[in-house]
């Protein structure tokens, strides 16, 4: 059973080790999705209609993502997926963003250099920034997902 409010019930479930792998994934699903429809950058702060659309596909990113990482843990019957996703995610987070970084700034003064007026630009780079995030954010969880994969397999 999913504790939303009760802290101090949860955190003796998880001394005694009785917290089923299938709940501690739908612990860390709700978190992101609460966090994609409710946090800072979330579909209820969207600014415009633009930055709605990202949002959503972020989220629906986000929650497919997780879900693939957790069959990826042969899910239900697999078991240390938190850890596993947690720890895994630091290095693959870290890597991605820097190549992807370089990339993506690389992308920007191409953009530049074959536009000639600043203002001309300024759609060209949106959707850069757009399809390059949604491109990072589904290779971070395609390679999570390899990752956990390789895990499993030994």
């Amino acid at each position: 059973m999913i504790r939303v409010w009760n802290v101090n019930l949860l955190v003796e479930e998880l001394r005694a080790d009785v917290v089923q792998e299938r709940d501690k994934f739908h612990y860390i699903l709700a978190s992101a999705a609460l966090h994609y429809l409710v946090g800072p950058v979330s579909l209820l702060s969207s600014p415009s209609w633009e930055t709605l659309g990202w949002n959503t596909a972020a989220m629906i990113i986000g929650v497919f993502g997780i879900a693939s990482a957790y069959s990826a843990n042969h899910g239900d019957s697999g078991h240390s997926f938190i850890e596993r996703y947690c720890c895994l995610s630091l290095p693959v987070i870290v890597r991605l963003y820097l190549v992807g970084y370089v990339v993506y700034y690389a992308a920007n003064i191409a953009v530049l250099a074959f536009s000639p007026e600043y203002q001309a630009q300024i759609p060209t780079q949106r959707l850069v920034s757009v399809v390059f995030s949604v491109i990072l954010a589904v290779a971070y969880f395609v390679w999570l997902r390899r990752a956990i994969q390789r895990v499993v397999a030994h």
